[in-house]
């Protein structure tokens, strides 16, 4: 029976006794039961797997800099411990007994992901180990010395990371005794005092992601959207005088570099520099200033974003996105490898030529052409919905116009 002697400080909180400590990540592992995707803890709520195996993946990715609240634990049983010292205020310095013999003593409230993502990842690693070992044997074998010496140097890094699980500390919260009646209060508590962070909000502070700081740099930068981005909420409608929200122009970066529903995976992290998909975000925009006059006149002043949304599609968002996203199939050369992204300049003068006839006919409410391509719910539409399947039919049908030369021609792409 395995049993951790932790150092630990004993607290009064909200009229429970709480311990403050910390435990090395395979210690935590050890001690706590895993959650299972498959059948929820009876007082939790079900688990997502691709969260925690994202989780997992963060935590791998970032040797130097990864960063995760206390996990909060409770104990359905009083937890035994020896005082240690005590400074008359409610606080004792304590030494705690835990131990693996019994899972459903100690309870997690919060941070099943996190518990989940390291056990997959400790899981995946040992995987990893065990081919990349039999691998290297093999290459050893076959008198194969620079493809061994490879996988060898791949093998210190999987090690090192295994020692990782060993090495680094999750902060623990401790609630002891708690009924089973109070731990679901606590557990549905938390979850609805939590505020979470909108993509609004995750755009505008994430900078891990180039994405995020290309977008930052071009809301700051770019003539049109400079002091025109709403900072805080997840789009804009009404009088708001922003022309667009962090999460659209963000949605615009990504699909103009990109395409739609296509994902910037770790590799396009590594691969492309800030400054290259900058450049191409800023040909788009500056495409998009030059060929549709309603953005100049935002730009001078004349017409204002408020009324700009209630008079044309491109007032919404979802438009921006699947016309970033024409832009990027019609005219965008990308190349993962190099991390390179060119303009097809021959490709680029029909996109334009689209732009201009754009302009033109995206008047609301929507015209009976656009009605006509099925893309739009009513004729209020102002757009099609932002479902995949709807954004990508969208930008295939605007592409398709923009090879054509002309709008509604076909009314579907299938028609080419």
């Amino acid at each position: 029976m395995k049993v951790e002697h932790v150092l630990a400080q004993r607290i009064t909180q909200g009229g429970k006794c709480a311990f403050l400590f910390s435990l090395p990540i395979s210690v935590a592992l050890e001690l706590l039961e895993i959650p299972d995707p498959t059948h929820p803890f009876p007082d939790n709520r079900r688990v997502s797997k691709r969260h925690a195996l994202d989780f997992g993946n963060y935590w791998e990715a970032n040797v130097n800099g990864w960063i995760v609240p206390p996990v909060l634990l409770d104990a359905a049983n009083a937890i035994k411990f020896k005082v240690i010292s005590s400074d008359g205020r409610n606080r004792e310095l304590v030494n705690l007994e835990l131990s693996a013999a019994d899972h459903q003593v100690l309870r997690i409230l919060d941070g099943q992901h996190r518990i989940l993502g390291w056990h997959l990842k400790k899981v995946e690693l040992d995987k990893r180990l065990e081919d990349s070992t039999s691998m290297f044997n093999k290459l050893i074998i076959q008198g194969s010395k620079r493809e061994s010496e490879i996988v060898l140097a791949a093998i210190k890094i999987i090690n090192d990371t295994i020692q990782r699980l060993k090495d680094e500390y999750v902060t623990v919260n401790l609630l002891d005794s708690l009924s089973k009646e109070l731990h679901q209060q606590y557990f549905v508590d938390i979850a609805k005092n939590a505020l979470g962070i909108n993509k609004t909000v995750q755009a505008k502070f994430d900078s891990a992601s180039v994405i995020n700081r290309v977008t930052q740099k071009i809301i700051k930068q770019n003539s049109l959207l400079k002091n025109r981005v709403d900072l805080e909420k997840t789009g804009c409608s009404g009088s708001n005088p922003n022309l667009l929200a962090v999460v659209n122009v963000s949605d615009v970066t990504r699909h103009a570099c990109f395409g739609v529903n296509r994902k910037v995976t770790s590799k396009r992290e590594t691969s492309y520099k800030d400054q290259v998909l900058e450049a191409n975000v800023n040909t788009f925009l500056a495409s998009m200033v030059k060929k549709i006059p309603q953005l100049r006149q935002i730009i001078d002043g004349t017409l204002a974003p408020a009324v700009f949304r209630e008079k044309f599609m491109l007032g919404s968002g979802t438009i921006w996105r699947c016309l970033a996203g024409t832009f990027y199939e019609t005219c965008v050369i990308t190349d993962d490898d190099a991390g390179t992204i060119e303009i097809d300049e021959s490709q680029l003068k029909k996109f334009e030529k689209f732009l201009e006839l754009f302009s033109k006919d995206m008047g609301l409410p929507i015209s009976r052409q656009w009605f006509a391509t099925t893309l739009f719910p009513t004729r209020r539409s102002k757009a099609p919905s932002s479902r995949a399947q709807d954004l990508e039919a969208m930008v295939e049908l605007m592409s398709a116009y923009a090879r054509n030369g002309v709008l509604f021609v076909p009314k579907k792409p299938s028609g080419l």
